[in-house]
Formats: structure tokens, C-alpha cells, sequence
């Protein structure tokens, strides 16, 4: 008997020696990747905990540089003269520090340190503003050479170097003072001692002294430092004193003195005299061989008591006040009168002209100058 074939499910017949499969497609595994993605982070984040010490790397050999932006070598006391530079070596190792004048096609002015060796830690160090001759140099813009190399070489074997550059300017020039005018207050009421007013011509620090003559000892009074702009007018009211105590009459220097931040100062001279009242001759105009008399004032603008006793004399006249001449009152030229304001008379001499001649006027608290002619 012949058994009848296997029927499928469909009712077909199924060919003998034939296996068929029902398994289903292939699909991604979600935890096979999960895996592969945790080794491949591992292996990154042990490399970048293993690279340094396996691969160091170094700090720059200089760090923290500091230098002077501008200063004057030749400057006065107190100001900038001196530049200096400063950094932090990270490891020991040779540093050269040169100053380099760029308008002469990089040549060397002055090697403030020559292959030098430095340790760790800060270094200082100054330029005088001098070249290899010890000259000052000229105004202008200089560049300093920072060059550094480490001892310890990198990890593949390279000597390590660093440089970097630092722009210095040296400047010498004060600024100016484009006119000073001084006034002395010696005329019939006038009141004070000295007018002074001052332009400038570039922006500074203005100071005004007053020095008595010939205006190399300690100043009596100060216009106290302060900023004045471009093209700025100061002026300066003093009335004589020195603490609130008149000072003696006479010839006094004016010093105005414009100064900028790096100390350069510029200073203009001029005179003033200190009478501590006003004066007048009468006549006004007075002629050779007249005589005449004064009137005198104090610095109130009152007139004086026609008691007060006065001494009048003629002196010669070198120079007009408020210049720079220290001997504005010169010799002594005739006679003398002495005695009471209201009757002293002093005659003019007769051979001379009057033009050159100061009428002086001193009492005990006085001295006026009158110039006979204007």
C-alpha cells in the first residue's frame, strides 16, 4: 500500500526532500550597541586621562608681561625715567631681552639682558633709555625683544622657545607755554601785588611761583598744581603775602611751570614787584631840575597820612617789569629826601634824562617804584 504524500496547509502537495523555513528577517540588536557605544566612550575618556601624562603639555615658557607704555630717560625728579619690564618665568631657561629701534631697520640699540639664564618665578627688569654707547636715545617709538627657551625640552624631543614684543615710547619734550604776563601792582590805587596769567600751548599741569629775587630759594607763595588744556588762560591774583604775612617789598621771580605726566617741564620766568601799595609822582610828566613830591597809597587804595614818613630817591630804570631782568632797580642816581609824605620834595636832575630813572618811594612798610616816564 503507498502512503498518499503530506498536504500543506493550502491543500498542496510538498516535494520530497525539500525543508522549508518560517524564521524571520534579520533586525538591529539594541543591546549589542549599547555595548559597542560603552567600550568606544571608555577608550576616549581613558585617552584623554592618559594623554597628558603621556603627552604633557608645557605652560608658555614666559607669562604675565608688563611694560612701561612711554617715559622720559632725561625726565626732572619725580618724573617717569626709567622703563621697566616685567614677566613670570614658568621654568628655568635663557631669556634675552633687547630694546630695538624700528626706524633703523631693527637694528639693536641696547641689550638690557644677553642670553641670560632665569629661574622660575618673576623678573624685573630696566631700560634707562640709553643705546650700546650709553647715549640717550631720540624721541620716539622703540620695540623690546622678549626671547625665552626652556631647559626641559618638549616631549617629542623640540627645545621649547617663546618671544613676544612690547612697544615703548621715549619722550623728552615738555610742553609749552605760549605766553606769560605779569603785572605789578604799583599803580596809584591798585590793589595786590602781582597779576599773572599764563596760556598754554599743549595740555599739562600748570604751577605758579613766587620766589623772592633772584628766584633760586623756596617759594613764598604757590599757585597749587592743577590741569590746564590746550590753548587754556590762568590766571594768578597774588597780594603779596606768604601765609597771610606780607612779605618784604621788592623784586620777586615769577616761575610758571607746565609739566606733563612723565615729568618733562617746561618753565617760563618773568619778574614782579612787591610795593604793598601804589604811588604817583607830581607832576605827572616832570620835567629836569623840577621838584616834585609823591602820593602814595596802601594796598586798601586809601591814601597814606600826609605824616607818614618817607625817604625818595632816583635810581637807574634797566628794565621794565614783568621780563625776566633781575636788576630792574639799579644804582641809586642823586640825592636823597627824607620826611614827612605831605612835604618831602626830591628836585630831578638838570644834565640827564628822565626816561631811564625810577622815582623810589620807602616808607616802613613800603617800597613803591614810579617810573618818570611812562
Amino acid at each position: 500500500m503507498t502512503d498518499a504524500p503530506d498536504a500543506t496547509p493550502d491543500g498542496a502537495a510538498t516535494p520530497t526532500g525539500v525543508v522549508t523555513s518560517a524564521a524571520a528577517p534579520d533586525r538591529p540588536r539594541p543591546r549589542r550597541i549599547v555595548v559597542v557605544l560603552t567600550a568606544f566612550l571608555t577608550l576616549v575618556g581613558l585617552g584623554v586621562f592618559v594623554a597628558p601624562f603621556a603627552f604633557p603639555i608645557h605652560p608658555p615658557v614666559v607669562q604675565g608681561i608688563r611694560s612701561t607704555v612711554a617715559f622720559s630717560p632725561d625726565g626732572a625728579a619725580g618724573g617717569r625715567d626709567i622703563a621697566r619690564i616685567s614677566l613670570r618665568m614658568n621654568e628655568p631657561g635663557s631669556l634675552t631681552v633687547s630694546v630695538v629701534d624700528p626706524s633703523d631697520r631693527g637694528g639693536a640699540v641696547r641689550k638690557v639682558v644677553s642670553d641670560g639664564h632665569a629661574g622660575t618665578g618673576k623678573r624685573a627688569i630696566q631700560w634707562d633709555g640709553t643705546d650700546t654707547n650709553g647715549k640717550f636715545v631720540g624721541d620716539g617709538r622703540y620695540i623690546v625683544n622678549i626671547k625665552a627657551r626652556a631647559d626641559k625640552k618638549s616631549w617629542s624631543g623640540n627645545q621649547r622657545s617663546w618671544n613676544s614684543n612690547r612697544s615703548i615710547i621715549v619722550d623728552t619734550t615738555p610742553p609749552k607755554v605760549a605766553r606769560v604776563a605779569v603785572q605789578s601792582s604799583i599803580a596809584l590805587g591798585g590793589k595786590g601785588a602781582c597779576q599773572v596769567q599764563a596760556t598754554t600751548a599743549e595740555a599739562g599741569t600748570l604751577t605758579i611761583d613766587a620766589i623772592a629775587a633772584p628766584g633760586t630759594g623756596t617759594p613764598v607763595a604757590t599757585r597749587s598744581p592743577a590741569p590746564a588744556g590746550k590753548n587754556a588762560t590762568v590766571k594768578w591774583s597774588w597780594d603779596g603775602t606768604a601765609k597771610g604775612t606780607p612779605v618784604p617789598a621788592g623784586l620777586y621771580v615769577i616761575h610758571a611751570s607746565l609739566a606733563d605726566r612723565l615729568g618733562n617741564a617746561m618753565q617760563t620766568t618773568s619778574t614782579c614787584w612787591v610795593a604793598h601799595g601804589g604811588g604817583a609822582v607830581v607832576p605827572a610828566a616832570p620835567k629836569r631840575g623840577e621838584t616834585v613830591r609823591v602820593r602814595l597809597t596802601g594796598t586798601d587804595g586809601k591814601p597814606l597820612p600826609a605824616t607818614t614818613p618817607v625817604t625818595l630817591s632816583l635810581a637807574e630804570r634797566n628794565g621794565a617789569l614783568g621780563g625776566s631782568t633781575l636788576d630792574v632797580v639799579g644804582e641809586s642816581i642823586g640825592g636823597v629826601a627824607r620826611g614827612p609824605l605831605g612835604q618831602v620834595k626830591l628836585v630831578m636832575p638838570r644834565k640827564r634824562g628822565l626816561d631811564g630813572l625810577w622815582l623810589v618811594a620807602t616808607t616802613s612798610t613800603q617800597r613803591v617804584i614810579i617810573p618818570l616816564r611812562p
